[in-house]
């Protein structure tokens, strides 16, 4: 199997995430609104589940740290919009 080139597994991605192509490093506001309504719309404990899928800063702020810090953070972040 061939290694893949950037451009071929940017257009997988694309094609693969529903989101429309974007150039990588640039800011576009109104693509990273589009799919705002459907991180609204998760629980906290399907918050806290997505963030346990990101198992290389898990073990890198656990090893560092002794804790999973962006997840408590983001977790609290997440209430604090509950509750405005």
């Amino acid at each position: 199997m061939s290694a893949k080139s950037y451009a071929e597994l940017d257009a997988t991605c694309v094609s693969t995430s529903g989101l429309p192509h974007s150039k990588p490093n640039r800011r576009d506001d109104s693509v990273r609104a589009q799919p705002r309504p459907l991180i609204d719309d998760l629980t906290r404990e399907e918050f806290s589940y997505i963030l346990d899928t990101l198992p290389v800063l898990r073990s890198k702020e656990l090893a560092a740290s002794g804790e999973y810090q962006f997840k408590r953070k983001a977790l609290e972040e997440y209430e604090s919009f509950q509750n405005a």
